[in-house]
């Protein structure tokens, strides 16, 4: 199994202190897209996700995205961005992790344009928790823009409640989240949390 190139690159709007959490992917992105029909919902990509990412020799600063296929049958499809070719053993492994049923050539070529609808996997993941100032996200560099629904500016020194679930966008080759208003000045990101059996940290 192989991987495609792309130039894609992320350029961070973050500002002041060095960043907390590196750059995912700096430089040329490498994707491998898998088709994955069995996957209709947020929660199954990210389990799928979370299975990928305990693969053994799975690169620590990966993304693992999600894409909506029309079908038939309409889906997800999955996607790994890395640094570097994941090794063809380790490629065959993550696909298994995954369930896929082979390469997934759509969602290939929109991560390799620097596009997906929903990144499920990222570095700095585990640090959005809680009520965070909107400044802390951006220097974090795990997301690299907030986007207020209709056009709504999200000022510099508001407040960001992550409801412990944040879940950007692969736009250009930046990490971008949607947000909304909500009580009391704070911003929500637009995806709700998602209700898992087991995992809830994914």
């Amino acid at each position: 199994m192989t991987t495609t190139p792309t130039t894609a690159a992320a350029a961070s709007t973050s500002t002041g202190a060095a960043a907390a959490v590196a750059p995912a992917t700096p430089g040329p992105r490498h994707v491998l897209g898998l088709a994955t029909p069995h996957l209709r919902t947020p929660a199954e990509v990210d389990h799928a996700a979370a299975r990928v990412a305990q693969v053994a020799g799975f690169p620590v600063g990966a993304l693992v995205a999600s894409t909506l296929v029309p079908g038939p049958p309409q889906h997800l499809g999955l996607v790994v961005l890395t640094a570097e070719p994941l090794p063809e053993q380790v490629a065959a492994a993550v696909a298994a992790a995954a369930g896929a049923t082979g390469p997934g050539e759509e969602v290939a070529r929109r991560a390799a344009a620097g596009d997906a609808d929903r990144v499920a996997r990222y570095p700095g993941l585990d640090v959005l928790l809680g009520v965070l100032p909107v400044a802390e996200v951006l220097r974090s560099g795990a997301v690299e823009a907030l986007v207020g629904l209709g056009g709504l500016v999200v000022p510099d020194d508001a407040e960001l409640d992550t409801r412990d679930h944040v879940r950007p966008r692969l736009a250009g080759g930046r990490m971008v989240l949607d947000v909304q208003p909500s009580r009391g000045g704070r911003w929500v990101p637009f995806e709700p949390p998602v209700q898992h059996a087991c995992c809830s940290n994914h």
